[in-house]
């Protein structure tokens, strides 16, 4: 997948934003639901937060969260092994 349209933009009133990558896969997979832009910001501050944990400890580590979103919920787990 090179492009994901996204539920809406920064707020329910917007038009759809998109994520995309110019060359490769984007380096997500959405197994359900319909994601909106302030899901994914969650989602990548949530890796960043994994990726710094497993650094400073050299040890996996997790996270996961669930965030509601209209009729839908979304649950993003990021997990970084060793």
């Amino acid at each position: 997948m090179q492009e994901y349209e996204l539920k809406y933009g920064c707020n329910p009133n917007q038009k759809p934003a998109r994520i995309f990558m110019k060359e490769g896969e984007l380096p997500i997979k959405v197994l359900n639901g319909r994601a909106g832009y302030i899901n994914f910001l969650d989602a990548f501050n949530g890796w960043q937060l994994v990726s710094e944990l497993k650094k400073a400890t050299g040890l996996p580590a997790a996270t996961s969260f669930t965030l509601p979103s209209f009729k839908v919920t979304l649950t993003f787990a990021i997990l970084l092994a060793s």
